[in-house]
């Protein structure tokens, strides 16, 4: 969270008005940083509330788990629920679920290299292996994950970045897909 991104930074004394000056744009870029995460995980957590009551249950949890095939039988299911829970209410509220991600997010970051996480991402997305990924196939996992995104858009956001004209993302292309969107988060603060 932006508590501890902040504190090595507040701790800081500057020693003159241009040490004062970068200390400050260095505060504003993480709590930016904090924002745009906040709001992803926030937009994430609203495609698995289904009915809209502000916490994800167990019938949520499971199709969740099912949209990333992840099988889970209600013990499992309950488990995890009981690790998110903080309050203990029997379901995962916008804040649990907002730490949870924060969590992953700083797991990644400190294990995972963002080249291999993108790779990754690839190839579950490149279903049938080809080594692009289709029009078809992205359309089904921005399905999955609950974007309503027609099958003309998904072909125009594919035609919008394939630069050698074959109508697929390959990996190449995927990394461009990727800055782009990130490229709209920051476009969004």
């Amino acid at each position: 969270t932006s508590e501890t991104k902040l504190a090595p930074l507040l701790a800081e004394q500057p020693k003159d008005r241009d040490q004062e000056d970068e200390l400050v744009e260095q505060l504003e870029k993480v709590e930016a940083a904090d924002r745009r995460s906040r709001r992803s995980w926030f937009n994430i957590f609203q495609l698995f509330d289904q009915d809209h009551e502000g916490s994800i249950d167990h019938a949520e949890m499971r199709e969740m788990l099912t949209k990333f095939s992840i099988s889970g039988d209600g013990d499992h299911i309950d488990e995890i629920i009981k690790l998110l829970d903080e309050d203990k209410s029997g379901v995962i509220e916008r804040e649990e679920f907002y730490r949870f991600g924060c969590m992953l997010e700083n797991h990644f970051t400190r294990s995972g290299d963002p080249q291999q996480l993108i790779k990754d991402m690839f190839k579950m997305i490149d279903k049938d292996g080809g080594g692009t990924i289709t029009v078809e196939e992205l359309h089904h996992v921005m399905t999955d994950i609950g974007l309503d995104l027609s099958v003309n858009v998904v072909y125009n956001m594919i035609r919008d970045i394939d630069e050698d004209g074959n109508g697929a993302l390959d990996i190449h292309e995927f990394h461009l897909l990727i800055a782009r969107v990130d490229a709209g988060f920051l476009a969004h603060e």
